[in-house]
C-alpha cells in the first residue's frame, strides 16, 4: 500500500505542477473519495461520473481478510438546488485464508436537496434521502439480499483560511435478512475538513462514526484523509487513506479514482 499510495502522490505532484489557475466558474466538484457528503450539486442538465477503485486489508477476525472494489457513481443535476445520483460498487473481489469471492455490490438511489444556503453564521443546510437495492449476492455474503432505505443531514460551512466543514448526521433502516426480521436502525455521522490550498488542490481530513448495522454486529470508527485535485473544469483526480481507530474498521483502505463533468457548461 505505501508504495501504491507514494507513486500515486509523486503523480499528483507533476500534474499539479503543469496545470494551470481554474477560475471560479462552473466546474467538477467531486463527492469521492471521503464518507461525507457535500452540498454541492451538479448544475442543472449536466451529468457528472465519480469512479474509481478501493483496496482494504481487515484483520479483526478470525482470517484476514483482503478486498478490491471498482465503485462509481452518476450524479445529474436537476434544479440549481437538487440532483439525483445512482451508484454503487460494480465489482467486489473478497481474498481470506479459506476462500476467494467475486461479486457485484448492492447499487443506491439518492437525492441531494440544499434547502438553506452557506450565509454570514448561517450553513447551508440540506437533505439527503436515499435507498439501496440489494444487487449484491446473499449467498455469497457480499449483501444482505434485502431495500435498505435512510435519509442523511447535511450542513456544510465555510471556515476563515480557507477552510470548509461538512457535517452529515444519518439514519438508515436496515432491513434484517435473519429471524426475528423486521428493521434495525443504523446512525452515521462523518465531519469533513477540507482546506483550498489552491484553486486546483485540495487537502482533506476526516473522522467518522458508523452503529452496528444488525443486533450482533459491532459499531466502526475511523479517519481519513487525502487530496483532490482539479486538472480543469471537467476531470479531478482524488486519493484517500483511511484507517479504523476503533470498532470492526478494516486496519487500512486505499481509494483512489477520478470524476468527469459530462454536457454543454455555461460560459
Amino acid at each position: 500500500m505505501v508504495k501504491i499510495a507514494a507513486a500515486a502522490w509523486v503523480v499528483l505532484g507533476v500534474l499539479c505542477a503543469t496545470m494551470p489557475a481554474l477560475a471560479a466558474e462552473v466546474r467538477v466538484m467531486t463527492d469521492r473519495p471521503d464518507h461525507a457528503t457535500s452540498l454541492y450539486t451538479i448544475y442543472p442538465g449536466l451529468a457528472q461520473v465519480e469512479t474509481g477503485v478501493s483496496f482494504l486489508r481487515h484483520t479483526s477476525g478470525d482470517s484476514p481478510v483482503r478486498r478490491f472494489a471498482t465503485e462509481g457513481v452518476v450524479r445529474v443535476g436537476v434544479t440549481e438546488t437538487t440532483e439525483v445520483s445512482l451508484g454503487g460498487e460494480f465489482l467486489i473481489r473478497e481474498r481470506s485464508d479459506e476462500q476467494t469471492t467475486t461479486g457485484f455490490g448492492d447499487m443506491i438511489l439518492a437525492g441531494k436537496w440544499r434547502i438553506g444556503e452557506d450565509e454570514g453564521w448561517r450553513p447551508a443546510l440540506g437533505v439527503l434521502p436515499f435507498i439501496k437495492f440489494p444487487t449484491a449476492s446473499r449467498t455469497k455474503r457480499l449483501g444482505s439480499g434485502r431495500v435498505d432505505f435512510g435519509t442523511i443531514l447535511a450542513a456544510g460551512k465555510d471556515l476563515p483560511g480557507d477552510l470548509h466543514v461538512d457535517v452529515n448526521v444519518g439514519l438508515g433502516a436496515v432491513d434484517q435478512p435473519e429471524d426475528p426480521g423486521g428493521l434495525f436502525f443504523r446512525k452515521t455521522v462523518a465531519a469533513s475538513f477540507s482546506w483550498t490550498l489552491t484553486d486546483k488542490i485540495s487537502p482533506f481530513w476526516e473522522i467518522f462514526y458508523e452503529s452496528r448495522d444488525r443486533p450482533d454486529g459491532h459499531h466502526n470508527e475511523g479517519t481519513d484523509f487525502g487530496v483532490i485535485v482539479t486538472l480543469n473544469r471537467r476531470l479531478a483526480l482524488d486519493l484517500g487513506v483511511e484507517f479504523g481507530i476503533g470498532g470492526a474498521n478494516p486496519n487500512w483502505v486505499l481509494r483512489t479514482g477520478f470524476s468527469v463533468l459530462l454536457g454543454s457548461l455555461p460560459n
